[in-house]
C-alpha cells in the first residue's frame, strides 16, 4: 500500500493557447503530537548555547559589516555584467520580441487549492490526565480558474476542537467548530459578496 505525502506544495504556470492559469496547490497531513513532561528539560539542554568566547564587540561588528558590503559589491557587479551581456547580445527588435513572449505567459488566471491540517497536541496533567487541542484543518480554494480582477475565493476551518480526558472519561470543553467564508471581488461592477456559516 502506498503511504500518502506528508506535505504538497506545488506551483507552476500553465500556459494555454488562450490563457495562461497560475496554479498553487498546497496540502499538508495531520500530525498528531503528545507532550512529555521531560522534554522542555531535553530541549533546553539540547539547544543550551555554548558559552562565547572573549572577543572585542567593535571588532567583530566592523568585521560583519566589510563582509555585508563586500557581498553587495559583488551582486550588483554581477547584475551590471550580467545586464551588459544582455545588451550586447540582443539588438533593440528582438529585446522587444522577448518581451512580447514574456506578457503572453503572465498568468491571467489563478487557481488555488490549499488544505493545511493543523497539527492535533495532547498535554498531559500530572495525576489527571491530558487535554487535547486540535485547530482543525484550513482551506482556501478558488472554485474554479478565476481571472485576475475577478476572483471567487472560500476559506473555511473545520473540526475545532478542545477536549480533556480523566480517569478513562472524555470531557469536550470545546464541540468540533466548522466555518466558512464564502466571498466574490467584480472590480469592473464595482461589487464584493461575503457569506459566512458556521456550523
Amino acid at each position: 500500500e502506498e503511504i500518502p505525502p506528508a506535505g504538497l506544495f506545488v506551483v507552476e504556470n500553465q500556459v494555454l493557447s488562450d490563457k495562461s492559469v497560475l496554479r498553487v496547490e498546497v496540502r499538508s497531513a495531520p500530525v498528531m503530537i503528545t507532550l512529555n513532561p521531560y522534554i522542555r528539560t531535553a530541549l533546553d539542554s539540547f539547544f543550551e548555547m555554548p558559552p562565547a568566547p572573549d572577543a572585542d564587540a567593535d571588532h567583530v561588528q566592523r568585521a560583519l559589516s566589510a563582509a555585508k558590503q563586500q557581498g553587495e559589491d559583488r551582486m550588483q557587479e554581477m547584475k551590471d555584467k550580467a545586464q551588459e551581456a544582455v545588451w550586447n547580445y540582443l539588438d533593440e527588435e528582438t529585446l522587444e520580441q522577448y518581451k512580447a513572449e514574456a506578457r503572453k505567459r503572465l498568468p491571467n488566471e489563478v487557481f488555488i487549492a490549499v488544505q493545511l491540517d493543523a497539527p492535533e497536541v495532547s498535554v498531559p496533567v500530572f495525576r489527571l490526565g491530558h487535554v487535547t487541542l486540535c485547530m482543525g484543518s484550513l482551506e482556501l480554494k478558488t472554485p474554479h480558474p478565476c481571472h485576475t480582477a475577478s476572483i471567487d475565493a472560500e476559506l473555511s476551518v473545520r473540526k475545532v476542537r478542545l477536549s480533556m480526558t480523566t480517569q478513562g472519561q472524555e470531557f469536550r470543553v470545546l464541540h468540533p467548530v466548522s466555518w466558512s467564508v464564502s466571498a466574490g471581488v467584480r472590480p469592473e461592477d464595482r461589487k464584493a459578496t461575503a457569506t459566512v456559516e458556521v456550523e
